[in-house]
């Protein structure tokens, strides 16, 4: 069962993750941690153990943020990747928080490499995922709007 999700661009994600078989829980951080540092990111990528956080095209990672993302990096000792846009190489940003690491910040094809690294998985199939899903855009949209009336 798809969950309600909080923006049409994280169905857009949940899908490109289903289209390449890549297993992910939403919103699956600890009660106790998520209370703790206030924040449950959206994704989490077990096999990758890494962290996605989806935000709106154009969004920069406010202080808040980037500090809750720091407090997850050594909560729970693995990187955070806040992702602002759409799963295509236009528009797209990275943020990447790891431990040991200053924040790194991508743009467009270079986020979707790193996208690709995230999940493990070769950039010309992240890129093939990517454009099939963005066909479905609207309809993420409306699910996302309909969530919102429920």
């Amino acid at each position: 069962m798809t969950p309600t999700f909080r923006a049409p661009n994280e169905y857009a994600f949940a899908a490109l993750l289903d289209a390449l078989a890549v297993p992910w829980k939403y919103e699956a951080l600890e009660p106790d941690i998520s209370r703790a540092i206030r924040y449950q990111p959206d994704f989490w990528l077990p096999d990758s153990l890494v962290w996605l956080e989806i935000k709106p095209v154009g969004h920069t990672p406010t202080g808040g943020e980037t500090r809750v993302a720091w407090q997850l990096v050594e909560a729970m000792r693995s990187p955070v990747y806040m992702v602002a846009g759409w799963p295509q190489p236009v528009r797209l940003a990275m943020s990447a928080f790891a431990s040991g690491h200053p924040v790194q910040t991508a743009t467009n094809k270079l986020a979707m490499l790193w996208l690709a690294y995230a999940l493990n998985r070769r950039l010309a199939d992240v890129l093939a995922a990517g454009r099939v899903v963005m066909c479905r855009r609207m309809e993420f949209v409306r699910m996302w709007r309909e969530g919102r009336n429920d």
